[in-house]
């Protein structure tokens, strides 16, 4: 879904089935994202060098983590909210399958979200450092 950030109405809405290539297909559904919008991906949708093509277009983007991504922590953000349980800024460790497709700077964020009336940790991936 495209949402137009002025009347918060959708502009673009595609519903498909899930496939194994559900990351390729992200490319095309998100070709005409603007600078300085957001995308929110699930994290089957995951392809680091996607990513850093937003990155590099200026676009914000946040997904979740999955178990198999290797980070190294550069900085713990100082935490200012009680529903947030770790804030640090990361880079793809050495160790990682996905070592230089995203070579920037990235925010890893763990938090208490409410998921239909209970809390549950989750952890968050972004571009966005504000």
């Amino acid at each position: 879904m495209r949402l137009n950030l002025q009347s918060f109405l959708p502009n673009f809405v595609l519903i498909d089935t899930a496939r194994h290539n559900d990351a390729k297909r992200a490319r095309e559904v998100c070709a005409g994202v603007q600078a300085g919008e957001i995308v929110v991906f699930d994290k089957a949708y995951v392809d680091f060098d996607h990513l850093f093509d937003f990155f590099s277009r200026g676009v914000f983007w946040v997904t979740r983590t999955k178990s198999s991504h290797c980070f190294t922590v550069l900085k713990r953000r100082k935490i200012t909210d009680t529903k947030i349980l770790a804030d640090k800024e990361v880079v793809l460790s050495r160790k990682s399958s996905y070592e230089g497709k995203y070579p920037a700077r990235m925010r890893r964020v763990r938090a208490l979200v409410e998921v239909d009336g209970v809390e549950r940790e989750m952890e968050f991936l972004t571009n966005n450092m504000d």
